[in-house]
């Protein structure tokens, strides 16, 4: 299922419990990028920026990480760690083009997978506190869940939901909600069922297998540049 995670799930469970882990090098080369935007609540995915609002996802669970991000002018400058390191220091503020110092935001971030697409790797990063909070709740989820003595199935199932509030402002204000659907282990095994997500080459050879119904092609999107 995801291919980059090196743990076991006895690796898993340490690292929740004992929080020891390597730290992952890989700053988003080959991922796609998903964006909550909080002024119209929609879910931007790749350079296409397509809404895909309600659709399902799987969390690469070892890939729970924090830092800072530091937006100057529309650009961000980001720093994150795994979730097993403590919070790095944050960037010294920088001034914009105006002279206005801008203060970095803690940062909160996780890869994932389309259940349809899994494929296509997707890294959510966040600095609003309504993403961080969405982000931080569905950690202590999978936290609580390896307390209780679970250690395969560690890896969420989410909906991607949204929720609105009125601000001071007067202005609608949207947060990310990731909703909990099921769990499934590291290869790919959903909690309580037989259902696995396919490989490609799975695929290929049901479609080759006489007389059974069609396979419908799995769904492909454009990754991010």
């Amino acid at each position: 299922m995801f291919p980059t995670t090196q743990n076991s799930a006895t690796d898993l469970t340490s690292m929740l419990t004992h929080s020891k882990v390597e730290q992952d090098v890989d700053n988003g080369a080959g991922k796609a990028f998903l964006n909550f935007s909080g002024k119209q609540g929609e879910y931007a995915f790749g350079k296409e920026k397509e809404d895909v609002l309600g659709e399902t996802l799987v969390v690469n669970t070892p890939t729970f990480r924090h830092g800072w991000a530091l937006w100057v002018d529309r650009a961000c400058t980001s720093i994150s760690v795994p979730f097993v390191q403590d919070l790095p220091m944050p960037p010294a503020s920088v001034p914009n083009k105006k002279g206005t110092p801008q203060d970095p935001s803690e940062s909160r971030g996780f890869d994932a997978a389309f259940l349809d697409d899994p494929d296509t790797i997707v890294a959510f990063d966040c600095s609003t506190l309504g993403g961080r909070r969405a982000t931080d709740g569905l950690l202590n989820a999978v936290k609580i869940r390896s307390a209780s003595g679970e250690v395969n199935f560690l890896f969420p199932i989410i909906k991607l939901e949204k929720e609105d509030y009125i601000a001071g402002h007067g202005s609608k204000v949207y947060n990310p909600v990731f909703t909990i659907t099921g769990w499934m282990d590291q290869a790919g095994n959903v909690e309580g069922s037989t259902a696995k997500i396919e490989s490609d080459q799975t695929a290929e050879a049901e479609e080759q297998t006489p007389d059974k119904e069609e396979v419908q092609p799995k769904r492909r999107r454009r990754a991010a540049a």
